[in-house]
């Protein structure tokens, strides 16, 4: 009987601890993430469009497809979806995720409905996504830009986005024979090949003596794997971003839906975009007049391209993680992009997010099993987020609507930040 007795004790002791580490990992690692409320005035609409140019580095025609979130006075109507139930399978696909993880879900934004006022100019911001990647990657940040009166376009560039889906149903997967794919594909060899390449330049950017040296470091950088793979994304991106920009600023409204025609403000347009797409933006302002802010979004402005060129001639700001997925937390990340900064003719900022990885900037910082499979930082996911789209709206109402309004971590425990 007490032997009996005595199992029983051990045996509800082990499947309480079993209970009670279960409940661990469900509250701080699976438990479900609020979806992100807009904060601002405005509902959200979404729609999509085609534009078209005569590429300059390719001498052909360029069609590319535009994902655009804008403010609506309209709360109802079709739900706009997050991605296409086609783009969740190519996701899966490409990041080898299991098959539950294709579903796609509701968005917190409406289908084409109409914009918000009549005469009312909204400011635009252009976005470009990370390599191996698709314009709807940040969703949540698009619908709180929108609602705070912005109008937001998302490039998928055909043939590098992971999938460019046009206005008329066809589509056009990743071109997996491109060098960057080809190189993308042995994950271990890649990781390997950015920890390397990055340490190397952390450690002759803090010895540059000037920033011709950086520079040097720099454009050493972009000619490393897989940096030196993404150079003709690059330059292709930057294309694709300033052709946009000229036609609003332009006011070259044939390719744009009547919803937008006459109520994109010229003058205001900035542009943003996370890794190869935060590269995008620093180096396609290098080259435009008429963008007004930039933010680089966690990516080295690996740019092969002459110093003499190099320079930040609007306010631009840097947002950067600890670390990225597979290689933990990279000691001294932030001293690649100091001396960028320090050459700032119009001011910016620096912000390192404590305890925040690469992916963290997208919307899988919505996916608590990506924090356990250490695909995301061990950051708060929930306030990482809130802190996130708060610093994105700070920066581009102060630079384009002109707001007076210092920047004020909600969680400074998150952010450490500084300004030039």
């Amino acid at each position: 009987m007490y032997i009996r007795t005595k199992i029983g004790f051990i045996t509800g002791g082990l499947v309480a601890i079993i209970l009670l580490f279960g409940a661990y990992i469900y509250f701080t690692q699976l438990r479900a993430i609020p979806q992100f409320q807009p904060t601002g005035q405005y509902y959200v609409g979404a729609t999509n469009f085609d534009f078209e140019f005569q590429s300059q580095i390719t001498k052909a025609p360029r069609k590319i497809n535009i994902r655009a979130w804008y403010p609506s006075d309209v709360g109802e109507g079709e739900i706009n979806l997050i991605y296409s139930q086609r783009m969740a399978e190519k996701i899966a696909e490409f990041y080898q995720m299991p098959d539950f993880m294709t579903a796609t879900k509701n968005s917190l934004s409406f289908k084409n409905v109409p914009l918000a006022g009549k005469n009312k100019k909204f400011p635009v911001l252009i976005f470009n996504h990370g390599f191996g990647s698709f314009a709807e990657q940040n969703s949540v940040n698009m619908q709180q830009l929108a609602s705070n009166g912005y109008i937001i376009f998302s490039i998928s560039h055909p043939e590098q986005s992971l999938l460019t889906e046009y206005a008329d149903g066809s589509f056009i997967y990743n071109n997996a024979e491109l060098a960057a794919f080809i190189e993308q594909m042995d994950r271990e060899k890649i990781s390997q090949n950015i920890l390397q390449a990055l340490n190397i330049a952390i450690k002759n950017s803090i010895k540059a003596k000037n920033f011709t040296e950086y520079w040097q470091t720099m454009r050493f950088l972009a000619k490393s794997s897989p940096f030196a793979n993404m150079q003709p994304f690059l330059r292709a991106w930057i294309e694709d971003s300033n052709m946009l920009i000229n036609a609003i600023a332009e006011g070259d409204s044939a390719q744009f839906p009547a919803i937008f025609i006459a109520r994109m403000d010229g003058e205001k347009i900035g542009i943003f975009g996370h890794s190869l797409g935060g590269m995008t933006a620093i180096a396609a302002s290098i080259f435009n007049d008429n963008i007004k802010a930039v933010i680089n979004i966690d990516g080295p402005f690996a740019f092969d391209e002459a110093v003499q060129n190099i320079n930040l001639p609007v306010p631009t700001c840097i947002l950067m993680s600890e670390g990225l997925a597979g290689l933990g937390k990279i000691e001294g990340l932030s001293e690649i992009n100091t001396p960028l900064m320090q050459r700032a003719n119009n001011g910016g900022c620096i912000a390192i997010f404590r305890g925040a990885w690469h992916m963290n900037f997208t919307d899988m910082n919505y996916i608590p099993l990506l924090r356990l499979l250490k695909i995301l930082g061990p950051v708060n996911q929930e306030k990482f987020g809130i802190e996130f789209n708060n610093i994105l709206l700070n920066f581009f109402d102060r630079h384009l609507k002109k707001k007076d309004i210092k920047y004020a971590p909600i969680y400074d425990f998150i952010v450490e930040y500084s300004e030039y």
